[in-house]
C-alpha cells in the first residue's frame, strides 16, 4: 500500500521546495518505502488537519498547534504522522531496509541536527525572495500576511551579513564531518544527519537555480564538500 506524503505546492522543478518536506522524502526513498505525493497550498494546511481529525506534535510560541508539512498518511496502518523527524522514527520503526537512525542512534542525531539548524537558519531570510516567487498567489498571500509577520520586527539583517553567517554555519558543519573517515556524519553510512543537512543544500537550488551564483558559490565552500554530499543524494531526490 502506497504512503500519501503531503507536501507544499510551489513553481519550483519538480514543484517540491520545503526543506522540511525533502527530508521526510530523503527518508521515504532512501528506505525504498512507496509513495506518492498530493500537493496542498499554505492556507488549506491547518484545514485538513482539523477535517480529517489529525493531532500536531508541533505548537507555535504561543502553545497553538502548528499546522505544517510534511505530514504523511499510512494506509496500512491508517495513521498521519507529522514532523520529518517523527516520521523518519516511524519509517524506520514500521518497514525494512537500510536504517535511518543505524545502531539507535536518534537522540544522538536529534541533537546533532538542531545544531546544524542553529548554523544554517540564515539562509532562510536569504531566499525569502525567491521562495515567495515560488509560491502560487493563493500560498504567497498567505505567507505574506501570516508568516511573514513573525519576521518583520526590527532592523532588517544586511545580505552580506545573512551570507557571511551562513557560510560560517557551514564552516562549522564541515568540521562535523572532518571527524568521520567517509563522506557522511557517520562515515561511510547515510544517516538522517546527512538529509537534514542536504534539505538546506536542496533548497538553496531549488529557490536559486542550479546555475545561480549562491549554489555555485555554496558548491565551491569547505574544499567542495556541499557539492559532494549533494551529490551522493540526488538519487534520493525522486519526486513520486
Amino acid at each position: 500500500m502506497t504512503i500519501i506524503l503531503y507536501d507544499l505546492y510551489t513553481t519550483a522543478p519538480g514543484h517540491a521546495l520545503s526543506s522540511n518536506t525533502w527530508k521526510a522524502r530523503y527518508a521515504l526513498n532512501f528506505k525504498g518505502v512507496a509513495h506518492k505525493t498530493e500537493w496542498i497550498e499554505l492556507p488549506d494546511i491547518a484545514a485538513f488537519y482539523i477535517k480529517n481529525g489529525i493531532t500536531t506534535t508541533l505548537k507555535k510560541a504561543d502553545g497553538s498547534p502548528h499546522y505544517s508539512v510534511p505530514l504523511i498518511y499510512d494506509p496500512s496502518t491508517e495513521r498521519y504522522i507529522n514532523d520529518s523527524f517523527e516520521i523518519a522514527i516511524y519509517l524506520d520503526k514500521t518497514y525494512p531496509g537500510p536504517k535511518i537512525f543505524p545502531h539507535n542512534t536518534s537522540a544522538l542525531q536529534s541533537l546533532v541536527v538542531d545544531a546544524c539548524v542553529g548554523h544554517l537558519k540564515s539562509i532562510f531570510a536569504l531566499g525569502a525572495p525567491g521562495l515567495i516567487a515560488r509560491l502560487t498567489p493563493a500560498s504567497k498571500a498567505f505567507y505574506e500576511s501570516v508568516i511573514a509577520v513573525g519576521y518583520a520586527a526590527g532592523e532588517p539583517t544586511p545580505r552580506v551579513v545573512q551570507w557571511a553567517e551562513f557560510e560560517e554555519g557551514l564552516g562549522k558543519i564541515d568540521e562535523l564531518y572532518k571527524r568521520t573517515n567517509g563522506a557522511f556524519l557517520m562515515g561511510d553510512t547515510i544517516s538522517w544527519g546527512d538529509f537534514a543537512v542536504c534539505s538546506y543544500l536542496v533548497w538553496v537550488r531549488k529557490v536559486w537555480g542550479e546555475e545561480s551564483q549562491e549554489w555555485r558559490d555554496i558548491s565551491l565552500m569547505n574544499a567542495g564538500r556541499w557539492a559532494d554530499l549533494a551529490n551522493e543524494l540526488r538519487k534520493y531526490e525522486v519526486v513520486f
